[in-house]
């Protein structure tokens, strides 16, 4: 499943071209701003497609909310890649969860022993 490009962006990660865009629909109104996502794939030999499950409220149904930022976008593609993505691959949809706005331990240094 490619992601269509009008409307996709453009995102360099770690030497790779690759193309994102927020899914279109927005959040079903029953979940209150809830369950929306992003798409990505690579820009020049597109495979399997990534798909970000967004874990803050839509910024429609927010207005402190944040949209996403180009520097999360790159973020959970390195997480994805290190966690079996291969975006040249045909397959399906690699599917990801991301608490945005929310840096995880390990890249935070928090999990460190404190002694």
């Amino acid at each position: 499943m490619a992601i269509r490009k009008t409307g996709a962006r453009r995102i360099t990660v770690d030497g790779q071209e690759y193309l994102w865009r927020v899914r279109h629909r927005d959040p079903e109104p029953d979940n209150r701003g809830w369950g929306w996502a992003f798409a990505a794939q690579h820009a020049t030999d597109p495979g399997s497609t990534l798909i970000v499950a967004i874990s803050r409220r839509h910024p429609r149904w927010d207005q402190h909310a944040l949209p996403i930022l180009p520097s999360e976008v790159a973020r959970c593609i390195r997480r994805a890649l290190v966690t079996g993505w291969q975006p040249t691959k045909p397959g399906r949809p690699f599917r990801l969860v991301d608490a945005f706005g929310m840096v995880p331990e390990e890249e935070s240094g928090l999990n460190q022993n404190l002694q």
